[in-house]
């Protein structure tokens, strides 16, 4: 799980993406992991949704 946070912070810290474009970043493109971490982000104050895209708070 820390990994998965790890790597959806840095391909946020890079641009602005909706869930989809995070998850093709991984071998497995797991869609549904990667949003759950993103909505944990986001409910935790740290990533903040624009539309279907998100982005880093800060």
């Amino acid at each position: 799980m820390r990994e998965q946070v790890a790597a959806v912070r840095a391909a946020l810290a890079r641009q602005s993406l909706p869930a989809e474009a995070i998850a093709a970043q991984f071998k497995r493109s797991p869609k549904a992991a990667v949003l759950s971490v993103v909505e944990a982000l986001e409910e935790l104050g740290m990533v903040q949704r624009e539309g279907k895209a998100y982005r880093l708070q800060g």
